[in-house]
């Protein structure tokens, strides 16, 4: 008792993100897009165990610059604004959201990195913001 017949379960599209504005399609599952030198990002809901997956990564830096964290804002269904939190840099990264709220959901990455530590004289240098991903987690 308790448990959802797995062909209730939803994993597939139409539950994969995609960017409403365009974006490059890097492929994956889910699919990933980039958008110049920003960071690659995909999302995906999974109506079992009810988890938004946000994948992200692939952006380090060129020349002097060295990316050293992610910023990522998000929308969840029912509350108003974007939220922002800093994530650890690196090539394949996945962020969970446990026990989702059904709804519209979006997101965006930027890559950065504090340029005080580096010997810059800015406060932090950020990469462009990937394309906005929308999900639809129904």
């Amino acid at each position: 008792m308790g448990h959802t017949p797995a062909s209730l379960c939803v994993t597939r599209p139409p539950h994969t993100g995609f960017p409403p504005a365009g974006g490059t399609d890097l492929g994956g599952s889910p699919p990933r897009y980039q958008s110049g030198n920003s960071p690659y990002l995909g999302a995906r809901f999974d109506s079992c165990p009810s988890t938004v997956r946000v994948y992200y990564g692939g952006y380090a830096g060129t020349g002097l610059f060295h990316y050293t964290y992610y910023v990522m804002q998000y929308t969840k269904p029912g509350e108003l604004g974007w939220k922002t939190i800093n994530l650890t840099i690196g090539e394949h990264r996945l962020l969970t959201f446990r026990e989702a709220s059904n709804g519209d959901w979006n997101f965006k990455v930027k890559a950065c990195f504090d340029a005080t530590v580096q010997g810059g004289g800015q406060r932090a240098f950020c990469s462009p913001w990937s394309p906005q991903i929308y999900l639809n987690a129904r």
